[in-house]
């Protein structure tokens, strides 16, 4: 039997033998607690924050700050031979917790002050086992109850009046254990589902006050049921079944079955829970944990780094998803939180109090830390949903490339790796590194150049090289025979032998697998910019739609993903005021490699006189006879400027050409709204648009044109 199954048969059975019972391109999920103590069963959350959970040893935890501590008790007070298998809450204040004492009767405690504090609220007379919970509200909820094997006794359990009596339900067919409980509300009624040992299913029409059988098509033993809107749920159980169940209204009939679907596992399932009617979980042994985004039509294995039987699944919103387990006591954490860039990407040694912008996913609020390797880090501060603020010193010696990490206030973490680069004034300079890019295993000789090389100096590219031979030609110049031994983008370093000083380039050199899918740049529009000034690019090729950043060589130069496809890809460029004048490489990158734009973007000295256009864009595509808008940006003196389009073979495309007129010198954004004279065929692709400025200079935009 596989390792993990017969504790889960165990736990499903344990209503039945009276055993204790053995011990969720974004989400991805971390350890929030992993130690020796109880299993645990059962986690409901309350909001963001406050969370209760339940399981062996009459173990119920309380977390008020997201799962980061716990506070433990046990309930009874002292006791441990009681074991909880479920906790639910009808509202912020009033929850219940379900189970049994040892070899007795189920129990059910109640609490009114949101976990806070619990008391004893219902138990039976024999030995029947209390199992799943459900309210629909804060006062009307059902609990699901067994018997053992023997004699094969169900039952069902229902209060209207927020847990100060319960009443058995009618069930006259219901001889197996009952485990999960759920419903929803149609039509003013409140429809309730059962379901149990050997594919039981019990269906109740009258608010859970009567009870009838329901064809499953299964003999698995269903352990849990949930309802995401009153037309869809789900059912799990042993032997890796599950079951959606599907209503259908039309005007001439009304149907409800119970359908099997694929999980693709064989391993027992315990928990299920859908965030909408399309994106569900379920879990199981051995840390078995499935998704779903179609409704239930596929269902993928996600990782969740235990081989713990896992029991539980809830979730307060997509940022706060939590399952349990046992065989240890497991708390795992689903989060969304996610490092795009920082900015700036590096300072000097000895500097204080650098403020820094960190850029990507920060759902949570509450307090975040930051750590990179020998920096001290102050005032972290949550700007926002998407930015950090922070302040950075780098004290002597702790010159290098940094790797951040980011913790979350529900103690995820996130690491950036070689993020931050921390230069030494002591040190050589680096301004670059020829060629730019290698493949993997390739022997290559290397120029770098800066100055205040000497001889004795070491260079080095972060991690996974070889260095056959290294020559210091000048103090400006460097000749090193290297071979990179895995893909990615580097940083380059030459350490000064005498002070210890380095000097680093950031990310500039890129090494690829030729093995991998690698993104194949092939063309880039514009092809140059100005010193400061910011546009939106289009970059094409092929392969690109899983690339997750551009990098280009260098300073001075910020480019940001907008979208992407196959084929294309839209980027914010921010040039700076003092960007290095010279000719750019465009390095995408993706997980599984990059790709290089050799020569894509010259930097140009900022205009002065003359009119420019830095960017254009056009609208929505020109049909015949109709209208489109061409957004143009740039700079220019005061004046006209005339723009054109070309003549496309014998049929081309001819476009009425009207001026603009710039009214004060400097720059302009202006959106100019054409009709089209006529429209004959016209390839799709890239095409020059002429852009002749009154007195001035004429320049080339090119701009992608498709004709629909």
């Amino acid at each position: 039997m596989k390792k993990g199954l017969s504790r889960l048969v165990l736990f499903a059975l344990s209503f039945i033998i009276l055993l204790a019972p053995s011990s969720f391109g974004t989400i991805t999920f971390f350890t929030q607690l992993d130690d020796s103590g109880s299993g645990l069963h059962s986690i409901y959350p309350i909001s963001d924050t406050t969370l209760t959970v339940c399981g062996t040893l009459g173990t119920i935890a309380r977390s008020t700050d997201r799962g980061v501590n716990w506070t433990t008790t046990l309930l009874p007070a002292g006791i441990t031979d009681y074991t909880w298998y479920k906790v639910r809450f009808s509202s912020a204040s009033r929850g219940f917790i379900s189970g049994h004492k040892l070899l007795t009767a189920g129990h059910i405690y109640r609490t009114l002050d949101g976990g806070a504090t619990w008391t004893a609220n219902f138990s039976t007379a024999d030995s029947i086992y209390f199992y799943g919970l459900f309210f629909k509200d804060e006062n009307t909820g059902w609990v699901a109850a067994g018997k053992s094997i023997a004699d094969d006794t169900g039952r069902i359990y229902r209060t209207t009046n927020g847990g100060n009596s319960w009443t058995g339900a009618s069930t006259t067919t219901l001889n197996k254990p009952v485990f999960g409980v759920g419903g929803f509300t149609r039509s003013g009624a409140d429809h309730v589902f059962a379901v149990g040992n050997t594919g039981l299913i019990e269906k109740s029409s009258d608010g859970g006050v009567t009870f009838s059988p329901m064809a499953s098509g299964v003999s698995q033993t269903l352990v849990d049921v949930y309802f995401p809107s009153s037309s869809v749920g789900w059912a799990v159980g042993t032997g890796g079944v599950i079951l959606k169940y599907q209503y259908i209204s039309t005007p001439q009939l009304q149907t409800e079955t119970w359908m099997a679907q694929t999980s693709g596992t064989t391993e027992n399932l315990a928990a299920v829970y859908f965030q909408d009617s399309s994106t569900g979980w379920a879990a199981g042994a051995n840390g078995t944990f499935l998704k779903t985004t179609d409704a239930g039509a596929t269902w993928t294995a996600i990782a969740t780094g235990t081989t713990d039987d896992l029991y539980d699944i809830r979730a307060y919103d997509a940022d706060n998803i939590w399952v349990v387990g046992s065989g240890s006591r497991v708390i795992l954490k689903g989060g969304t939180a996610a490092f795009t860039s920082i900015s700036p990407a590096s300072m000097n040694e000895l500097e204080s109090n650098k403020a820094i912008v960190v850029t990507g996913n920060f759902p949570l609020t509450g307090t975040y830390s930051i750590a990179i390797s020998g920096l001290t880090v102050s005032s972290v501060t949550r700007v926002d949903s998407t930015h950090l603020s922070a302040s950075l010193t780098a004290p002597s010696g702790s010159a290098g490339v940094k790797n951040i990490v980011i913790t979350c206030p529900d103690q995820q973490t996130v690491t950036a790796t070689n993020a931050f680069t921390v230069t030494n004034n002591l040190g050589p300079t680096i301004t670059g590194i020829s060629p730019a890019h290698v493949l993997v295993n390739e022997r290559k000789n290397f120029t770098i150049t800066g100055s205040g090389f000497v001889t004795g100096a070491t260079v080095g590219f972060g991690s996974g090289y070889t260095i056959h031979g290294t020559i210091v030609n000048s103090p400006t110049q460097i000749t090193v025979d290297g071979t990179l031994s895995s893909a990615g983008i580097r940083s380059v370093t030459v350490t000064d032998p005498n002070s210890g000083g380095t000097g680093v380039l950031g990310n500039s050199l890129l090494v690829i697998d030729p093995n991998a899918s690698n993104p194949s740049p092939t063309s880039a529009i514009p092809g140059y910019a100005y010193r400061g000034t910011a546009f939106q690019a289009a970059i094409g090729g092929t392969g690109l739609s899983s690339v997750n950043s551009i990098l280009m060589p260098g300073t001075g130069v910020t480019i940001s993903i907008v979208n992407t496809s196959d084929t294309l890809i839209r980027a914010n460029v921010a040039v700076d005021a003092d960007a290095t004048l010279d000719v750019r490489d465009l390095v995408l990158m993706s997980p599984t490699g990059g790709g290089v734009l050799s020569n894509a973007l010259e930097v140009k000295a900022a205009v002065t006189s003359g009119k420019v256009v830095s960017d254009v864009e056009l609208g929505p595509h020109p049909v015949k006879g109709g209208a489109t808008v061409l957004n143009i940006q740039g700079q220019a003196n005061k004046g006209n400027l005339t723009i054109e389009f070309p003549v496309v073979g014998s049929n081309g495309v001819i476009f009425a050409r009207p001026s603009i007129y710039v009214a004060q010198p400097g720059r302009f954004n202006k959106a100019w709204n054409f009709k089209t004279d006529r429209i004959l065929p016209i390839p799709n692709g890239i095409h020059v648009m002429k852009v002749v400025a009154e007195g001035a200079v004429q320049a080339s935009k090119k701009v992608v044109f498709y004709q629909y």
